[in-house]
């Protein structure tokens, strides 16, 4: 039987029902998935990986070291609480830039990471992909990889440049590219005491599952 599926990874919620996410209500829009990412007919298969040299790009998970002790930094009007040494090598299967979202002026981009098998082509073109309302959506027909390891291979990072030049490279960067960013998990305190949590762990699930990475490197690979 053809499994059909669409999943949201960072809430872990079904597409059609409201979930809670950082804190806010919210009803998530009808997500699209009649098209593929490139605008062809095929619903699930992504031509742009169809087209690039099946092989695995990144062949190691992230790293990361908890910080001690737990501190407090200033950046724009909030607070970020440094949690851990964090760097990840990763191919990028999606961006996305927020304008007008409530915490844009800190956290301008969201991006798709993948490694191991998540960051090979010949895995990814049988996966279609969306980003909206800070959450990462995907979608399949029948599984290219195991579930466990499609949702533990690949995460929607928050990113927080630590400068205009880190935030101008990070925009510039394309689906496709493999990339290595390092930096710190942070939590992030809003002026009016509202805090935003990290991730810290690869296989944690369900709402503040994605990571928050203030970058201070960006490498191309």
């Amino acid at each position: 039987m053809q499994k059909f599926v669409i999943f949201c990874v960072a809430c872990m919620a079904n597409t059609h029902v409201g979930f809670t996410a950082e804190n806010i209500t919210v009803q998530p829009q009808n997500i699209d998935f009649s098209r593929s990412i490139d605008g062809s007919a095929n619903a699930v298969h992504n031509a742009f990986f169809g087209n690039l040299s099946p092989g695995a790009r990144v062949l190691t998970p992230p790293v990361q070291k908890k910080v001690e002790p737990y501190k407090w930094i200033k950046k724009n009007s909030y607070q970020l609480g440094i949690s851990d040494t964090f760097k990840i090598k990763g191919l990028v299967i999606s961006k996305r830039q927020y304008i007008a979202d409530e915490r844009a002026d800190i956290a301008p981009l969201d991006i798709v990471l993948g490694w191991e098998k998540m960051s090979d082509p010949a895995i990814l073109k049988h996966i279609n992909v969306r980003q909206n309302n800070r959450f990462y959506y995907w979608h399949v027909n029948e599984f290219p990889l195991p579930r466990a390891e499609l949702e533990q291979s690949s995460t929607n990072i928050h990113l927080i440049p630590s400068s205009k030049a880190i935030e101008n490279r990070l925009k510039k960067l394309k689906k496709g590219t493999v990339i290595e960013l390092v930096g710190y998990l942070v939590d992030v305190k809003a002026s009016d005491g509202y805090i935003w949590s990290t991730s810290r762990t690869r296989d944690d699930s369900g709402d503040g599952a994605c990571e928050i990475l203030l970058v201070n490197q960006i490498r191309l690979l």
